[in-house]
Order: structure tokens, then sequence, then C-alpha cells
């Protein structure tokens, strides 16, 4: 036990009686990133179903390299939003990067 903190009915307190997140079980970086790499399964699977499979590698990667890059934008912007927050639930956290990770889609797919 760490001194000025107790335990009580499975929560965790300071001396202020303020209660502490546990350890671990807040809403962490990966969380956010599995949030938006649910978005990115979906869009993948939506450009094959509308577009075809890549006509070369070089096409196959950029699609990858864009997904990825939108995937890991909107995941930074969805964990700096509910990174202080008590954990939400996985649904929420998905919703929540859904308009991030489309908006960085739609600017990673501008021709230029």
């Amino acid at each position: 036990m760490i001194i000025g903190m107790s335990t009580s009915g499975g929560k965790t307190e300071d001396m202020s009686g303020r209660a502490v997140p546990a350890a671990g079980g807040g809403n962490g970086f990966g969380r956010s990133v599995l949030a938006a790499a649910c978005w990115a399964a979906v869009s993948l699977i939506l450009t094959f179903a509308v577009a075809g499979a890549p006509p070369s590698a070089e096409a196959a990667g950029r699609v990858t390299g864009s997904l990825l890059v939108a995937t890991l934008l909107a995941a930074l912007v969805t964990w700096l939003i509910v990174r202080r927050r008590a954990r939400w639930a996985f649904w929420k956290l998905a919703l929540l990067a859904l308009p991030f990770f489309l908006v960085l889609r739609v600017l990673g797919s501008v021709p230029g």
C-alpha cells in the first residue's frame, strides 16, 4: 500500500478523499488506436468492395499508408480528449474517433 492512500470498497482514495484511478485503468493511447483502427478496417473493406483490389503494390502501399496516418492522427486527437477522464466504454471511443478519422481520410485522399 502506498503511504497516504487508502482503499475502501474497491476504490483507491488519497488523503483528501478524492478517488484516484487505478494504474492502467484509464483511456490509454492503445485503446484510442484500436478505436480508430476499427474505422480503418471498415474503410479498407469498403475501398476494396467499391474499387476492387489495388492494381499494383505501389497503389496498395499508398492506400495502407494513408490509412495508417489517418488512424494514428485520429487516435492522437481522440486520446487528447479522453486521457484525463474516467475510463470510457470502447464504443464511445470508437464513435469519438469516427469524425476525426473521416476528416483525415478525406484530406489524405485529396490529389496533390
